[in-house]
């Protein structure tokens, strides 16, 4: 129905820091990230809106500690004011 919404979405960032990362990792850090997702929304009324949401992240980086990914889920409500 009109009140009901799949959101299909994807998205690629190629970042490079120009900064050493830490004290620890003086190395300037370089990302690449990926991000694939499918959303259902439903609008509760004007202002109120439902979404819940499962996706896939990969960021891969120069930087172990910043080297993940897996699966992603997420729900809640947005206000519109």
């Amino acid at each position: 129905d009109e009140r009901t919404a799949l959101i299909l979405q994807a998205d690629y960032r190629d970042r490079d820091y120009d900064a050493g990362f830490s004290a620890a990792f003086p190395e300037p850090r370089a990302d690449q990230r990926f991000l694939a997702e499918a959303r259902v929304e439903r609008r509760m009324s004007q202002r109120l809106t439902a979404f819940a949401a499962g996706g896939y992240l990969d960021n891969e980086s120069n930087i172990a500690v910043r080297d993940y990914g897996g699966a992603t889920f997420k729900a809640g409500f947005r206000v519109t004011l």
